[in-house]
């Protein structure tokens, strides 16, 4: 099974269903099944505390959990992050969550499923 490791908490929004579209700097070919390993280097964790993450972390405990695979999301496309370019519209929360600037690629993810144990 292919992977993507994310900082957290946008690994955890991936799995929970609250990202739905994942930018990255580069287009991926794969569709399908995926992955959400958290990565061991923290330093945002803390944006848990801030809205608009705040909304989506404040009723939940022991989220943050570096190294280990907490989930799966499927890939369902990838499109340019350029608006003009593309069909989907996406939340000011969803912005918020991502980079969507010109130059940049969305990764269209559904189906998310968060693990009950994650895995090391």
């Amino acid at each position: 099974m292919k992977g993507l490791t994310l900082y957290d908490p946008w690994a955890t929004l991936c799995v929970l269903g609250e990202k739905q579209f994942e930018t990255r700097s580069w287009p991926t070919s794969h569709r399908g099944l995926l992955a959400i390993h958290v990565s061991k280097a923290s330093g945002y964790a803390e944006l848990a505390t801030v809205p608009p993450f705040l909304s989506v972390f404040k009723d939940m405990t022991h989220w943050h959990c570096p190294g280990c695979i907490i989930g799966t999301v499927e890939v369902e496309g990838c499109y340019p992050a350029n608006p003009s370019m593309w069909p989907f519209g996406y939340s000011k929360q969803e912005e918020a969550f991502g980079d969507f600037s010109h130059g940049r690629f969305m990764w269209k993810l559904t189906h998310p499923r968060r693990l009950a144990e994650p895995i090391p």
